[in-house]
């Protein structure tokens, strides 16, 4: 692999499929010392909002067909979404990915509660992206969660 001169992004591309679901680049760098360093690191996809509702609807029609015996049965249904991806998401890149994906969920009247977990914090935070039939962005709780755990962790 060549290095790369001072701050240049020249890289190389890797590719372990079935090991590590996107390509990886590599980056020689003469950065001080006399071994060049390595910079690791991966792209953003193109279109990553996409993939991140169809990952989410994914989720929500294979959770949903799991709940179903527990909602025929009348038992009241809730599904957590857990989140740690702190360089690429957050709380509202997630919430918009939910109401991308709930738009075209069949099952959602299966699950009657929805929340993100964002199990980045410490501790962790909950938020609503479903309660009975309202669904994010309509629904002020989600703020509102925001608004209580931040009283309750930083005041």
């Amino acid at each position: 692999m060549p290095i790369a001169s001072y701050h240049d992004l020249t890289r190389t591309r890797f590719d372990w499929p079935g090991e590590i679901p996107f390509p990886v680049w590599i980056s020689r760098q003469p950065v001080g010392g006399d071994q060049p360093k390595c910079m690791i690191f991966r792209q953003v996809p193109a279109d990553l909002h996409e993939q991140r509702a169809e990952d989410v609807k994914r989720v929500l029609d294979d959770k949903a067909a799991r709940l179903q015996r527990y909602h025929s049965a009348g038992t009241p249904t809730v599904l957590l979404l857990d989140v740690d991806d702190v360089v690429l998401s957050n709380r509202d890149v997630v919430a918009d990915a939910f109401a991308r994906a709930a738009a075209r969920w069949e099952q959602r009247h299966v699950v009657h509660e929805v929340y993100v977990v964002d199990s980045g914090r410490r501790p962790v935070w909950v938020y609503p992206l479903k309660l009975g039939a309202r669904l994010y962005p309509d629904l002020p709780e989600f703020r509102e969660f925001f608004s209580e755990q931040f009283h309750i962790n930083y005041e």
